[in-house]
């Protein structure tokens, strides 16, 4: 019994909470705990851009402190990135600038600093994310030429067709497949970190023999391939969309979900400002009129309204009214709508051509920003780019001067509405830094706060048609010009940059192989086409013939002096 006795006592005290026999009896603490835990955070950005590793929520159960070991396990094919390109092997937190997008596979391994606590690794798969941009592509040889819309990654790769090559019928119709398409590919971008797709509108003429062509305008995403998943065309129902001239200048309104273009019917015989679903559904004729309106690429100001130039006088001396209307109320000519169509800008007497224009509505104040000119070319006069304040074309500012013959009218307006990038011939208050005829890019605030910087350009090449990407932090353009002797690859091609002018890289170039001439082109945004003579004239001698008809074409067209 006193044995039973003492045993009960002894665990009520084990028991007990005044911390005596209770930690004599407590369980070891499991020591497998103990030492250091390796962790990775990664901000993954653009190539172009630093890629950020972060090991600092690396601890030790300890607290001791702790050294780092960072290693590139692998990188995307092709990619040239290994641990030299690390911005350190042993920093807490280290950078590198990828080459490729794709995944990165990192590893990191951390240890006391001691030597006592052991040590503890860790790996994390880095994607690095591009972007989907167009190119066109012409395709030369001694039988003709054929011509596609593409896309590509915003780092040179996955290059595809969206398109299948229009093949040649001895006709006009590659001539006017060039004129109209090379230059009126519309791209919808999704906002970053989206699940949507981004969009590509544009038209296309395609030989259906005898002298008859089909004028199509296709919208594809950028999963699509002309082989296996060919983008599909969203005028297929009235005789509105088929006509001898293709569907100029699509544009996507803000929120992707519309289409808007200047079609020319074969009946009636007038221009029309026209706006459908991305599915093709939804109709809407903004106007129909004999007045031109394909003078300048029209644009939407907001999700449901649009604007665009109409042009009244003769060819030779247009007097150019830029104007706007409500897309949402619309099954029919505006006309039919008293009051839904508004004069933004009278610009008689001012100027008397607009190649293209943008609306800024920045700071709560609402202003246009127009390339055009008072004269024409061939009598002196030159293409400016303009800033207009109030709806009157005599309040403005003179953001970019160019010479005599001079040609400032492809432009394109950063995501913010805060930065212009102009392909611009060099001129008055602008840089000369080569030989003229020379295109270089130039970006402006356009609030015309500070005079036009060099932005691109060199003296052997020309730099045209910039476009930003949707995030705004880069563009590609253009470049056209110098060839590489011997190399089989030609100066013209595709050219990525950030924003600020850093990291410029070729992303894919014009080549020449076995009487192949292949032409790469981003397109202008505003239908000017003459500045792309140095991009195409890299090419065969037969493409030299196909350019003088083109641009007879484009001349003939454009008599009023642009």
């Amino acid at each position: 019994m006193r044995i039973a006795f003492c045993l009960g006592l002894l665990a009520v005290q084990g028991c007990g909470s005044d911390g005596g026999a209770g930690n004599d009896l407590a369980v070891p603490p499991d020591l497998s705990s103990v030492g250091p835990t390796a962790l990775i955070n990664a901000a993954p950005d653009l190539v172009g851009f630093d890629t950020v590793l972060d090991g600092s929520q690396s601890a030790d159960s300890l607290g001791r402190a702790l050294s780092y070991k960072w290693h590139l396990v692998s990188a995307p094919a092709g990619s040239a990135i290994t641990d030299a390109a690390l911005s350190s092997t042993s920093a807490v937190k280290i950078t590198f600038a990828p080459d490729l997008g794709g995944d990165y596979q990192i590893a990191l391994e951390v240890s006391t600093t001691d030597g006592a606590g052991g040590a503890a690794s860790t790996q994390a798969k880095v994607t690095v994310p591009t972007l989907p941009l167009f190119f066109h592509q012409g395709t030369f040889t001694a039988s003709g030429m054929s011509a596609s819309v593409g896309v590509l990654r915003s780092d040179g790769s996955g290059q595809r067709l969206l398109s299948c090559p229009v093949s040649p019928d001895g006709g006009a119709s590659e001539l006017g497949w060039a004129f109209n398409s090379m230059f009126s590919v519309s791209t919808w971008q999704p906002p970053p970190g989206s699940a949507q797709k981004a969009l590509f509108a544009f038209p296309e003429i395609v030989p259906l023999g005898g002298g008859v062509n089909d004028n199509q305008l296709l919208v594809a995403d950028e999963t699509s391939n002309c082989a296996t998943q060919a983008p599909p065309r969203i005028d297929q129902s009235s005789d509105a969309f088929y006509s001898t001239h293709a569907h100029l200048w699509p544009r996507f309104s803000p929120d992707g979900s519309r289409v808007m273009w200047v079609d020319n019917p074969q009946s009636p015989g007038f221009s029309r400002l026209v706006t459908v679903n991305v599915g093709g559904s939804n109709l809407r004729v903004i106007r129909s009129t004999s007045a031109d309106l394909s003078s300048a690429p029209p644009v939407w100001v907001d999700d449901t309204h649009v604007a665009w130039v109409e042009e009244t006088g003769t060819a030779m001396a247009p007097k150019p009214i830029i104007y706007q209307s409500s897309d949402l109320s619309m099954a029919g000519d505006s006309s039919t709508a008293p009051g839904d169509r508004a004069a933004l800008i009278d610009c008689t007497g001012v100027l008397t051509v607009v190649n293209q224009f943008a609306i800024l509505t920045k700071g709560g104040t609402t202003a246009l920003i127009v390339a055009g000119g008072s004269k024409k070319k061939a009598n002196g006069g030159a293409l400016n780019l303009y800033r207009m304040a109030n709806g009157n074309c005599s309040q403005v500012t003179v953001l970019a001067g160019e010479p005599a013959g001079g040609d400032a009218g492809d432009f394109a307006l950063s995501p913010d509405q805060s930065t212009i990038v102009i392909s611009t011939t060099h001129g008055q208050g602008i840089p000369d830094g080569g030989p003229t005829p020379q295109h270089d890019l130039f970006t402006l605030p356009s609030d015309g706060s500070s005079a036009p910087v060099f932005f691109a350009g060199d003296p052997l090449v020309d730099d045209l048609g910039p476009h930003w990407l949707a995030n705004g932090r880069q563009l590609f353009w253009t470049q056209a010009g110098a060839g590489v002797s011997g190399s089989g690859v030609r100066g013209a091609g595709l050219v990525i940059a950030n924003a600020d002018g850093t990291h410029q890289r070729s992303l894919y170039a014009e080549r020449s192989s076995g009487g192949v001439d292949t032409i790469v082109l981003g397109g202008s945004n505003s239908g000017i086409s003459c500045a792309y003579g140095g991009a195409l004239t890299g090419g065969a001698g037969t493409l030299l013939l196909l350019l003088a008809g083109l641009f007879a074409i484009w001349y003939a067209r454009r008599s009023r002096g642009i």
